[in-house]
């Protein structure tokens, strides 16, 4: 690949030097003294060059509108997934002629095989491929050596959407935090299983709601939701206005625990009346305003002490440092191409549009 990006370079100097030289001669123009002169070996990396380019034009997309092609120059066909249309010639390569000399050395599973036609993402492929190959057979095997304990009815799972969280706390406890409805949501589910002696579940509806001193109770509806660490629960909320302004709050997991209830284990967890818990109740209650931001979802790390914040455009990301003395905040806007992207891989048929 490095030998195919250095004849690359050598060609595109070629060609653009001889470019800026014909566009000085048209304008009347003299050509500086720096610029070297055309040579035959120019000439040829310029025709080499030239003579590389293939597709160029449109093409019909199965929604009938006209897309152009993807230029296939030497460098840009190892970005297709289709064979080479123009393989590099390696027969002066010296590894390659002692490997066809030596026919032991060229079929030993140890030296990595060359393949000629292949383009690079073909061969990321075969690497997916033969990765997920090696754990095939694990997977089934690792399945005999569990054996489960307790199936714990949680939810009614039918729901087009659901956000999960769920980390440990302690050899015997798990934490659940689960967002069924679409996003924005009034509420979300707590869960607390303990699997110490006997299997025994505490669940809660938990809501934000926060009152200052000096203001009116405001509701908050829920966006998002994870763990960012076992004691404390990040949330991402939104001002139930319609200036939606995203809130950040750091919940600590020990408010909710403390106000859940036991449920019966033997009936789903969602055909239950659970106590409802006020998220933001107790004297510390830190809310984080995102001035100017309509969120859609975040991503957090304890371990790394940040979050990340995702605008509803999709366009636009806010990172945060959660525990430094100043909040510090960076904006940073996506690429054209990362958006068309995601665009393409989002459901056109989504319930929550």
């Amino acid at each position: 690949m490095q030998q195919i990006i250095n004849t690359s370079m050598i060609n595109y100097k070629a060609f653009f030097r001889w470019l800026y030289s014909a566009i000085v001669h048209l304008i009347d123009e003299q050509v500086s003294p720096e610029v070297p002169k055309m040579t035959q070996q120019d000439v040829a990396h310029i025709t080499e060059f030239l003579l590389n380019f293939d597709d160029i034009g449109t093409i019909n997309s199965p929604d009938g509108r006209k897309k152009p092609k993807f230029i296939m120059e030497k460098l840009g066909q190892y970005l297709m997934d289709a064979p080479l249309t123009i393989p590099f010639e390696i027969d002066a390569n010296e590894w390659n002629t002692f490997l066809n000399q030596n026919e032991c050395f060229k079929n030993n599973p140890s030296i990595m095989k060359h393949y000629r036609d292949t383009s690079l993402i073909q061969q990321f492929n075969m690497l997916k491929k033969s990765v997920s190959n090696i754990f095939d057979k694990l997977q089934y095997s690792l399945v005999d050596k569990f054996e489960a304990i307790k199936v714990v009815d949680v939810m009614n799972f039918s729901h087009s959407i659901l956000k999960i969280t769920n980390i440990t706390s302690g050899p015997y406890t798990v934490l659940l935090g689960l967002l069924l409805s679409c996003p924005p949501s009034p509420h979300f589910y707590f869960i607390e299983i303990n699997n110490e002696h006997s299997v025994h579940v505490k669940a809660g509806t938990v809501y934000a709601s926060h009152q200052d001193l000096e203001s009116q109770p405001k509701n908050y509806e829920i966006l998002d939701l994870q763990f960012y660490t076992s004691n404390i629960l990040s949330l991402l909320l939104q001002e139930n206005n319609p200036t939606k302004t995203a809130v950040m709050y750091q919940c600590p997991s020990i408010i909710l625990r403390e106000r859940l209830e036991n449920v019966d284990i033997k009936v789903s967890i969602f055909d239950q009346v659970l106590v409802k818990i006020n998220a933001t109740f107790g004297g510390n209650s830190v809310l984080k305003i995102l001035d100017g931001m309509i969120a859609s979802s975040f991503a957090v790390s304890g371990f790394r002490n940040v979050s990340v914040v995702l605008a509803d455009s999709r366009r636009k990301v806010r990172i945060y440092e959660m525990e430094a003395e100043e909040d510090e905040e960076e904006d940073a806007e996506m690429t054209n191409s990362t958006v068309r992207e995601s665009d393409v891989s989002m459901p056109e048929n989504s319930d929550c549009d």
